[in-house]
């Protein structure tokens, strides 16, 4: 059996857990984004946990081109073609909505996580535990 979406689940519904893992920055809107969060809050029991990851940076940092950089060898190592990497690099200008951290950690937290924890970081991913109040 698979994983279930949020669309299919009754609402409220008390899980006790959640994951989100790279699905969030898909949403390029950020009340879509935002949405999603409060989505998952609700269906979660109070203490709830939610294990979420992105990608995450400032673009308009300098740090970004260099995390992208190393994004890019580390992809073009595990032999990616040269033709996909530069769909990948255009897509995350176009339709990955990559966000600073500080700003995922203040929607997770307007969505019902006051205290999300960043528990890793592997270049532009990004992974927070969060438990709902």
């Amino acid at each position: 059996m698979g994983p279930d979406r949020l669309d299919t689940l009754a609402s409220p519904a008390p899980f006790d857990a959640a994951t989100c893992l790279l699905v969030s920055q898909c949403l390029v809107g950020p009340a879509d984004r935002s949405r999603l969060f409060a989505d998952i809050a609700a269906r979660l029991r109070p203490g709830g946990l939610l294990a979420s990851s992105d990608l995450a940076s400032d673009t308009d940092a300098p740090a970004y081109e260099m995390l992208l950089a190393g994004w890019m060898r580390m992809m073009a190592t595990a032999q990616v073609e040269p033709g996909m990497l530069a769909r990948i690099r255009h897509a995350h200008r176009t339709d990955v909505a990559v966000l600073p951290p500080a700003r995922i950690v203040a929607m997770l937290q307007a969505a019902g996580f006051p205290t999300p924890v960043q528990c890793f970081q592997a270049g532009l991913i990004h992974a927070w535990v969060s438990r709902r109040s």
